[in-house]
């Protein structure tokens, strides 16, 4: 049972070693291995040395006898059983590294391409957030350009780049406060205005980016196969297929191919570094902030970070001297899992010595891990950006996609290791019965266990039992009293003047002196007619009365109006100022102020009806208004604990309670959560804008606290809920997302 029939084994394979594949010799390790290199798949493989003499013993007449005689007298005292010397020929020709002379290999042939378009088609979009498509041969670009850029490969050239990148690094860690506060806010640098600028600096920084390594790998004597397009994100941008950097002899070298691209993404944002530093508000320095941005943080979190199957684990491949270093990690870990598992033994040798065990799986686990965190942290990103705009549909169609993507290759795995005939055999059922239970219940309790539940929704600071003085007749300021002044009810805090109303009161008056006039004469005339017995002026004296009434009515409320210009404290307090009012951008809501009505530089300015000018009450006693959406106010409930970050405090925190709960009313939503975007609004036929959805209001009696916070701030509330499990959980989004019964 151990060998093939004697005439089988004598017999010659029919598989012949494919007459174009590039040979080229490396070392890992310490150990030699000779590079193969498809020039047709452009794919590559390192074989040992026994393995390569296998290879060259396929010429179609050798038998499988005489393979094993000559491996043996190669490599004394190595065996080769004819198992594996079928399992590997068997490999060989999966891999396309060998062709068969023999009928029917046609279909073969199909069936493998087939079967490696469907491999390609769910590698492709098993990860929706990058799209690869096919490209073109970037040589002739290539010859045109690296002639012009030698120059960048040079040792001062490094030097030039180095020291900038420390430099601007450095500068950006002493004035580490100074540069935190010129960032703009999370909503305000990912606003929709600004996607196109922060996808046109994604492309360009990538574009780049590939030529970057194109470039490097033709520095060395290689080749660049391909570009082509790749949707990153679901921004356009390019891909540069470099894999003959495999081919280089020296780890350096190779390992200098795949950090060019990294390299010139680091010089990029050193550079907008300063730029953005030294220069004003506009569209350069909004450019560079998003090249700051793409070119630092893509390079920490994504090409740089070796859990990523991007830059960063190729150079640490090539600096472990570990080819297929992902595929070489997951096969440690798998059997080492599947010895726990299924106490099941692999029964081969390990390509590398013992030593790098336990190290490649903790790589597989830590990177693993890694990739869940990022492929989490992308998709939360695009919920936050898609929430606002009404289009969490999107986010959730993404979030279905990735999952099945992420999902689907352990399944396939899964599926192809059972599917191997006699792998039941192989396999303890015992201590398989006992992982698979095992594992049922700690799915079971994963499903039951309570877990904490919180929630995130935007939140206003405001004066408790506090006043809002409003601007009720539209004026220009002239004086208004100082921020902190203590008041008592009925003193003056700001005094409007509007000249309008000045005129429309004096056109008044005037109308009403001639109806005094007129109506005084109508009486008299009307008296002297009486005593002559003519009645013909008493009969106009009503209308001129009622006229004279309509212009007294007018006139007392024009002149309650022109009280109103006086604005008055309404309560006993402190004196506080509103939340600053941003400038306007668009040229169509220019306004004649900004920042506060109470400032200085506002005398003069024309405040419009509405406008808050000011708060009265006591600085100290203040609270939190939190606007809740309704599929989430059923877990909500009184004295729960609420943690709040305003965006003017980064890094502090407020506490407080729940006080009060109630449904929010649409006129009586907090105007700042509205200026700032924190709410979904739509515009309705009437021109005004309307909360999308049934939202409710919570009130947070907030705790003593010293951070020095004005009534208006906004920012975010976290409410921690009742513990909820992950099986509620589950259920309650398929309840939200789809309607079950009639």
């Amino acid at each position: 049972m151990t060998s093939p029939p004697a005439s089988a084994a004598a017999r010659p394979l029919p598989l012949v070693k494919r007459s174009d594949l590039i040979v080229f010799v490396q070392a890992f390790g310490g150990r030699t291995y000779l590079g193969v290199k498809d020039p047709l798949a452009l794919r590559y493989y390192h074989l040992r040395p026994e393995e390569f003499f296998v290879l060259q013993q396929l010429d179609g007449r050798t038998s499988a006898d005489q393979i094993q005689a000559a491996f043996e007298r190669e490599f004394p005292p190595r065996k080769l059983g004819h198992r594996q010397l079928q399992a590997f020929c068997s490999l060989l020709h999966r891999e396309g590294l060998v062709v068969a002379d023999a009928p029917g290999q046609a279909d073969v042939l199909l069936q493998q391409r087939q079967a490696a378009q469907r491999r390609q088609r769910l590698e492709r979009f098993g990860n929706p957030l990058a799209l690869r498509f096919r490209g073109l041969d970037p040589e002739p670009l290539l010859d045109w350009l690296y002639p012009q850029v030698r120059w960048l490969f040079s040792a001062w050239a490094f030097a030039v780049w180095l020291l900038l990148v420390v430099t601007a690094a450095v500068w950006v860690l002493v004035q580490f406060d100074t540069f935190r506060a010129r960032l703009p806010e999370f909503e305000a640098f990912f606003r929709p205005e600004h996607w196109l600028w922060l996808a046109a600096a994604l492309a360009g920084c990538k574009i780049l980016h590939e030529l970057g390594h194109a470039l490097a790998c033709k520095h060395y004597g290689g080749h660049c196969h391909e570009i082509g397009l790749m949707l990153l994100a679901f921004t356009p941008c390019l891909y540069a297929n470099v894999s003959d950097a495999w081919m280089l002899p020296g780890k350096w070298q190779r390992m200098a191919v795949s950090g060019a691209g990294m390299m010139v993404e680091l010089g990029l944002a050193a550079i907008c570094t300063f730029v953005w530093w030294f220069s004003g508000p506009g569209m350069l320095n909004a450019i560079c902030l998003k090249v700051m941005f793409v070119g630092s943080v893509s390079t920490v979190v994504f090409n740089g970070n070796p859990l990523l199957r991007y830059d960063g684990y190729y150079l640490l491949a090539d600096l472990w001297e570990v080819p297929n270093l992902r595929q070489r990690a997951d096969a440690a870990l798998w059997r080492r899992v599947g010895r726990w598992v299924l106490g099941r033994d692999s029964g081969g040798p390990s390509l590398y010595p013992e030593r790098h065990g336990n190290l490649l799986r903790l790589y597989a686990v830590a990177s693993f891990a890694y990739r869940i965190a990022v492929i989490a942290a992308i998709l939360w990103f695009c919920h936050a950006l898609l929430e606002p705009l009404g289009l969490q549909v999107l986010a959730q169609l993404l979030t279905v996609f990735t999952i099945a993507g992420v999902v689907a290759a352990p399944l396939v795995r899964t599926f192809r290791f059972w599917s191997v005939p006699g792998r039941s055999r192989e396999v303890n059922k015992l201590r398989a019965a006992v992982t698979v239970t095992g594992l049922a219940v700690l799915l079971a309790a994963a499903l039951v266990t309570p877990l904490p539940h919180r929630i995130t929704v935007p939140a206003v600071v405001q004066l408790r039992d506090g006043h809002r003085v409003f601007v009720s007749v539209p004026g220009r300021c002239t004086w208004s009293v100082e921020p902190g002044t203590e008041v008592r009810p009925g003193d003056v805090l700001g005094r409007l003047e509007n000249p309008d109303l000045l005129l429309e009161i004096a056109r008044l008056q005037g109308q009403r002196e001639v109806l005094q006039s007129q109506l005084q004469s109508l009486k008299s005339r009307s008296a002297q007619q009486a005593n002559r017995g003519a009645r013909d002026a008493g009969s106009e004296i009503p209308t001129a009365e009622q006229a004279l009434a309509d212009i007294e009515n007018r006139l007392r409320k024009r002149a309650e109006e022109k009280q109103r210009l006086t604005l008055t404290a309404p309560a006993a307090g402190t004196v506080l100022p509103p939340r600053r009012q941003p400038p306007s951008k668009a040229e169509a809501e220019l306004r004649s102020w900004t920042g506060q009505p109470l400032d200085q530089a506002n005398r003069e300015a024309f405040l419009e009806t509405g406008t808050l000018f000011c708060l009265v009450g006591d600085p100290h006693a203040l609270e939190a208004l939190l606007v809740i959406d309704q599929a989430e106010i059923a877990f909500v409930q009184p004295q729960q604990q609420v943690r709040i970050q305003c965006d003017l405090l980064p890094g502090r925190y407020l506490s407080g309670r729940i006080e009060q709960l109630s449904q929010i009313d649409a006129d009586a939503v907090p105007p700042e959560l509205v200026a700032a975007g924190r709410l979904p609004l739509a515009k309705q036929a009437d021109g005004q804008s309307r909360l999308v959805g049934v939202f409710y209001q919570a009130k947070v009696s907030l705790a003593a606290h010293d951070h020095p916070l004005l009534p208006g701030a906004i920012g975010r509330a976290r409410i921690h809920l009742a513990p909820l499990s992950l099986g509620r959980r589950l259920v309650r989004s398929l309840s939200g997302t789809f309607r079950f019964g009639a």
